[in-house]
């Protein structure tokens, strides 16, 4: 009679530790399977790649009624692309001396290199005419000299602070 007792503790023991096994693989296979089968891929923000460091010099202003516009252009230029947290925004006392306002007067080299270390940059000039203010904005890749510019639009509005 004892010997039953303890076989049956003996067997009672031994299926709690097989159910406890079950139960640890079941749970490793659940919280495996979904990362494993699904196809999942993240966006965003803070994911471990690094920023594209861009330049943002002032854009040339080639009219003086275009002039004080400049700086309210400038600003909420440098200020939406800082807040985008997707760039990093070199800082413009590494910049080169000659800032470019048209393609044809860009020198790659001079803003990929250090102390600038850019990967891109934003520049481009403002005119007036017959009322009216033209922005013309170019962002290039400059560690691609041959490349064309990645985007170039002419932005029209009023000559004033809100068009700006």
């Amino acid at each position: 009679m004892i010997q039953r007792l303890i076989n049956r503790k003996r067997l009672a023991r031994s299926i709690v530790s097989l159910f406890v096994i079950l139960v640890a693989v079941a749970v490793a296979m659940v919280t495996a399977v979904p990362a494993s089968a699904q196809d999942w891929f993240k966006t965003g923000t803070g994911l471990g790649v690094s920023k594209a460091k861009i330049a943002v010099p002032d854009l040339a202003s080639r009219s003086t009624a275009a002039q004080p516009l400049e700086k309210t252009f400038h600003d909420v230029l440098w200020s939406d692309l800082g807040y985008s947290g997707i760039l990093d925004l070199v800082s413009p006392s590494f910049y080169p001396l000659q800032a470019p306002s048209q393609p044809s007067e860009l020198k790659p080299a001079d803003w990929a290199n250090a102390p600038a270390n850019a990967t891109m940059i934003a520049y481009g000039n403002l005119t007036t005419d017959g009322g009216g203010l033209a922005a013309a904005g170019f962002l290039s890749d400059v560690h691609n000299a041959s490349a064309p510019p990645a985007l170039q639009k002419v932005y029209r509005g009023a000559t004033t602070d809100a068009d700006a």
